[in-house]
């Protein structure tokens, strides 16, 4: 069965300690048992997001709506899923973090077989990311 990560909107964060602290949490449970994430594969992707190594140590508690997607983000990637699920993984950030998260996950997905779900209400940003079929929603429910 593929493994899957699901990227909310809003991230909830596993505790109130720093984002390494919430980076590391999932790693407890069971499942992700070896998985724990490289340290040199997290400062890779936060520099990559426009984050410092520093970032690491900053508490949540004073992270911004975007900043908290970051984390999110970054998380899910750090447990290898073979299915990404990104709820509007760039409501939060600004255009140029968003093209970063973009290409973040172009780089994840090539070469590799992976899939990723992207929800977004921005067109233009569906037209940049998809490589596969798009499914447009005129109405809600």
């Amino acid at each position: 069965m593929a493994s899957r990560r699901f990227v909310r909107r809003s991230c909830t964060f596993s505790s109130p300690g720093t984002v390494e602290e919430n980076l590391t949490f999932p790693i407890a449970f069971r499942v992700y048992e070896g998985r724990a994430p490289e340290n040199v594969r997290t400062d890779e992707l936060f520099s990559s997001l426009g984050k410092s190594g520093d970032f690491l140590e900053r508490r949540v508690s004073v992270l911004s709506g975007g900043e908290g997607q970051l984390v999110g983000f970054v998380r899910a990637l750090l447990l290898d899923p073979d299915v990404l699920l990104l709820d509007e993984p760039t409501a939060h950030l600004d255009l140029d973090t968003a093209r970063r998260v973009e290409a973040v996950v172009r780089e994840w997905v090539e070469g590799n077989e992976r899939a990723v779900l992207w929800t977004s209400h921005d067109m233009a940003q569906v037209d940049r990311v998809r490589r596969g079929a798009r499914i447009e929603l005129r109405e809600g429910p």
